[in-house]
């Protein structure tokens, strides 16, 4: 019995693993977070790789459901989009402000209650 309790949790444990680092993670200098204005459990993580951005939208809800969006992108006409076409993430940067859309089946990449907020994402300071 408590080799089987210990598979199952070796077995959970592991599939919730990101296949790839956080973008705060791998970024060597220029890390930007952004904190959501209607949530502050969420936020956006940007990283400049020349003229790209590695981005991850990352949100935290009850029981630890998250959600998770990782890529990277160029700015075309000053605006950011990652994602495929289940569920993208539009944002434009000014100053400070990060304005977010989530859009498309953005219920796929979080846990049974938790989502994305669209909207305004202020940079945290240090």
């Amino acid at each position: 019995m408590k080799y089987t309790f210990l598979l199952l949790a070796l077995f959970f444990s592991k599939s919730m693993l990101a296949d790839e680092p956080s973008v705060a993670y791998k970024c060597k200098e220029g890390l930007r977070t952004f904190i959501s204005e209607k949530d502050e459990k969420d936020r956006i993580d940007t990283c400049p790789q020349g003229e790209e951005l590695m981005i991850d939208a990352v949100s935290f809800g009850v029981n630890h459901h998250t959600c998770w969006l990782h890529g990277i992108s160029k700015s075309i006409d000053g605006t950011y989009k990652i994602g495929d076409t289940d569920c993208s993430l539009s944002f434009q940067l000014d100053g400070d402000i990060l304005t977010a859309s989530f859009v498309g089946e953005c219920r796929y990449a979080c846990g049974a209650r938790e989502w994305f907020l669209s909207g305004n994402y202020k940079q945290k300071s240090l």
